[in-house]
């Protein structure tokens, strides 16, 4: 089995957390950086090296895999070579059109909404015509504004009245950005980050946001508890990951008074304080997913 884990940080602790686990079940691991490939349409792919390009060869397309690993960064490249492999009939965890779909916030919420996984109330805004409606519909006078593609908490923000919804909306619009506005839930701060693999919940953990912000993200310095979520709240992470069609994720659930709510899911989810807090091996986990497919 070979498994090329597609990544600009072959060094990160994902990578190298995988890079451990295939090679101790005897498992081939290559890293790519997507930096180094080139595409020739309808020749296939070139790989970078001291100043050549030469093609990239695969032993066996029954017996490899492709580990996309395209965290933050811009991915239009990254992902045609993700489908420049499944072309070439390498089966992708993620799927491209997965990754991409998850990626855009506004796709992910309609695709979400659109199969009943409950998601917190989510208004897509084009223009300030639109404010009375939103702030009428929803209740608090707080509200979550996002832009349509961010993680780690990039891109979140929160508008403690209606006069700093307006202002910052104005400043996006401005920009020409299309904008998302949420209700606000209070639960969000201390959400539950489930690491979903396939239809199982690998590990779960408790996140709580650091003093004076909102924002619960590892990567924001939110503190992070092991946790053992419910029955309900593992079925609704696996029904996430399975509606945007996703092998590999992390669902954020929070919890409100009519049940618990899927407040994002993401497509290549860190597990570094995941594997510390609760012992769980989630490298170990994917390998044998994906070498098991």
């Amino acid at each position: 089995m070979q498994i090329i884990c597609l990544s600009r940080k072959p060094d990160g602790y994902a990578c190298l957390r995988m890079r451990k686990a295939a090679e101790s079940r005897g498992y081939s691991f290559q890293d790519l950086n997507p930096a180094d490939v080139d595409i020739c349409i309808g020749d296939g792919i070139f790989l970078k090296t001291e100043g050549k390009s030469e093609r990239f060869k695969i032993p066996n397309v029954h017996k490899c895999a492709l580990l996309p690993r395209l965290g933050a960064l811009p991915v239009d490249h990254a992902l045609a070579v993700v489908r420049e492999f499944e072309a070439g009939h390498i089966r992708s965890f993620n799927l491209a059109d997965a990754i991409q779909r998850t990626r855009n916030k506004i796709h992910a919420y309609q695709v979400l909404g659109n199969r009943s996984v409950p998601i917190p109330k989510t208004f897509v805004l084009a223009n300030q015509r639109e404010l009375d409606t939103v702030t009428d519909a929803l209740p608090g006078g707080k509200y979550i504004v996002k832009l349509p593609v961010g993680v780690q908490g990039i891109g979140v923000m929160l508008a403690e009245s209606r006069s700093s919804l307006a202002s910052i909306l104005d400043t996006f619009w401005g920009l020409n950005e299309l904008v998302l506005v949420q209700e606000y839930i209070e639960g969000a701060a201390k959400d539950k980050r489930a690491f979903v693999v396939g239809d199982q919940v690998v590990a779960s953990m408790h996140r709580s946001a650091r003093v004076g912000d909102f924002r619960s993200n590892v990567h924001q310095d939110g503190q992070c508890t092991a946790v053992e979520l419910s029955e309900e709240e593992a079925r609704l992470a696996v029904r996430a990951s399975r509606a945007l069609d996703l092998d590999i994720s992390g669902v954020d659930i929070a919890e409100t008074g009519e049940g618990p709510v899927v407040l994002e899911v993401n497509q290549s989810p860190g597990f570094e304080a995941l594997e510390s807090v609760t012992k769980v091996d989630c490298a170990g986990a994917i390998i044998e997913y994906v070498a098991g497919f």
